[in-house]
């Protein structure tokens, strides 16, 4: 088929000011993103792949090298065009994504192997033995050459560890790591449009100087090396990660369709690189438990069974030069943009797997307000509040689940019989109790609570007492929800009494020394 170039042709898929849906090239969408809203697809592993790949090209073409250099784009709301516009007409040649040498984020040396169906490429659609996600496209369907555009960059960004298509006469190839960003949730900090969003992410970017950190003074993007052979190397610097070849692909068409892709083996990191030296865009925290081989920092994850709220203190904490979310550093230094008292929405994205195989993906937002970003004693504070409710919270969480424990316990204890075994209580209690209930009722007002944490000290105060008393009413709430699940038989009252005066009565402890 004839080309399809991603400079110019229609492929990121693109939400206008208006609310109206568009699909741009590389151009049209930098040139357009003070118009735009937002970059968005359905796969929030695409939408953030999308705006790695952005990142890069940016950084590659402006920079920025200083938080002035930052601060004049950031007025000028404009790129330098006739900078922009030099590069893509440079390396027009390496962003063909069907035809050519050097295609896009591909590489040659998967050529010669019997394609496998481009839907191993989607990570949400069935394919063998894959886990549906949501798509349940058949697998051998084709992809458009836009939708196949998206996904290339999704599978080198978030490569899921496992057997692969061997290269034939290499043994080693027949398995493959994981990618980096498989392990962790991907943060994003979103501005009022596209432009504001990518100079949020962008960091000072100078060799020279070792920004954001010592790199490689050969740090480049994908598009401008060769790929050759797999191989296990350290990533020479932050283009080089934002743009990490993690698998070696060949995408296959038959008329104006992609309809196969070879995926092979690709880079691989040592096992000694600690990706929380390198990656600004997720957040790390401390492993209490490392110890030997054990990994001394684990990344935020996407879960079925917990917010990326609950662990915002975490994902803060770098604001400062703690472990965190990196990104945060650079913002905290442009305090012309602090001093709006903005808040910053944080999307995070990502994806939970079991060994092999994707079980769910997640896009959540975190709400940021710009005085935690500031080296001052009203940051400190806001962070002592916010720590106070996010342990209030999971201490009404214990209690919670404390009292569901004893409840099933004395549901399943005959009238003067022994205490049953720790485990009938357990079965009985996965039963009765959903854990996620009383989380969710605090999503919506832990999002409140952190807006009012960006105004004056009384009203900050006034919000912290407030989500004490919604932390109560969640428990309260899903407390009386379980218990009238029970009905009214004589052994649901009786073990409903014995349980019902301690919950009352350790809730109303909870945040009593909040003045």
């Amino acid at each position: 088929m004839s080309g399809f170039n991603l400079i110019s042709e229609s492929w990121i898929p693109c939400v206008e000011g208006s609310g109206n849906r568009v699909r741009l090239g590389v151009r049209d969408v930098l040139r357009r993103s003070v118009e735009l809203q937002e970059v968005s697809h359905p796969s929030p592993l695409v939408t953030v792949s999308i705006h790695r790949f952005l990142l890069a090209l940016v950084h590659r073409t402006h920079g920025p090298r200083s938080d002035s250099d930052w601060i004049r784009l950031w007025k000028a709301k404009s790129w330098d065009w006739q900078r922009l516009d030099d590069y893509l007409m440079e390396w027009e040649f390496r962003f063909e994504l069907l035809e050519g040498p050097h295609r896009f984020y591909q590489s040659d040396y998967a050529s010669g192997i019997e394609p496998i169906p481009i839907s191993k490429l989607a990570m949400e659609r069935a394919s063998g033995n894959n886990t549906t996600l949501f798509d349940h496209t058949p697998s051998e369907q084709p992809m458009s050459p836009d939708e196949a555009a998206c996904y290339i960059l999704a599978a080198q960004a978030f490569a899921i560890g496992g057997l692969v298509t061997p290269k034939t006469g290499i043994p080693s190839s027949k398995y493959a790591s994981d990618s980096h960003l498989i392990r962790g949730a991907v943060a994003l900090v979103r501005g009022q449009n596209l432009f504001e969003t990518l100079l949020l992410n962008l960091c000072n970017y100078d060799i020279s100087r070792g920004k954001p950190y010592p790199m490689n003074d050969r740090d480049r993007p994908a598009w401008e090396t060769e790929p050759g052979p797999p191989r296990e190397r350290q990533p020479r610097g932050w283009l080089d990660l934002l743009t990490w070849q993690s698998r070696r692909i060949l995408l296959h068409s038959t008329g104006s369709q992609v309809t196969g892709v070879t995926l092979l083996k690709g880079d691989e990191v040592p096992e000694a690189w600690q990706p929380k030296d390198a990656e600004l865009m997720v957040a790390y925290r401390k492993n209490p438990k490392a110890t030997g081989s054990v990994e001394p920092y684990l990344p935020l994850r996407i879960s079925d069974e917990r917010a990326l709220w609950r662990d915002s203190l975490s994902v803060f904490a770098s604001a400062h030069g703690g472990q965190g979310l990196r990104m945060l550093q650079s913002l905290a230094s442009r305090r012309e943009l602090l001093a709006t008292g903005r808040i910053f929405p944080i999307d995070m994205m990502g994806v939970s797997k079991d060994q092999a195989k994707p079980l769910l993906w997640r896009h959540e937002r975190l709400a940021l307000p710009s005085v935690f970003l500031k080296d001052s004693k009203e940051s400190v504070a806001c962070g002592e509040k916010l720590r106070i409710a996010l342990e209030s919270a999971e201490s009404v969480g214990r209690i919670l689940r404390q009292t569901m424990y004893l409840l099933a316990n004395a549901l399943v204890t005959a009238p003067g019989g022994s205490n049953p075994r720790a485990e009938e209580s357990r079965a009985v209690m996965g039963g009765i109790y959903d854990e996620g209930q009383y989380w969710q009722r605090l999503e919506g007002p832990f999002t409140e609570f952190m807006y009012h944490l960006a105004h004056e000290e009384s009203e900050a105060q006034a919000a912290l007492k407030d989500w004490i008393g919604r932390v109560r009413e969640a428990a309260t709430g899903t407390f009386r929800g379980v218990v009238a699940s029970l009905g009214e038989s004589i052994p649901a009252l009786k073990a409903t009494s014995r349980v019902t005066p301690s919950f009352y009565s350790k809730l109303k402890k909870v945040g009593g020394a909040v003045p």
